[in-house]
């Protein structure tokens, strides 16, 4: 099955995420602490399918590195 992430989920963004997910809607994994730095990205989607991204810059060489 595929793994989905939101990686840059904030506590005001989360609440709302609460909310709407019902039963039987797809696993998300939420990964709460705002933005990630370029250098934290790759390790972090590594194994993921799908990343849900608010506020995450991604640069090309990070990019690239994105199956």
């Amino acid at each position: 099955m595929p793994k989905t992430l939101f990686i840059d989920s904030t506590p005001d963004i989360d609440s709302l995420w609460r909310r709407v997910v019902q039963p039987g809607d797809i696993k998300i994994d939420v990964l709460l602490g705002g933005a990630l730095q370029d250098g934290q990205i790759a390790s972090i989607i590594a194994g993921y399918d799908t990343i849900i991204d608010d506020a995450t810059y991604f640069t090309d060489a990070t990019l690239q590195k994105c199956k």
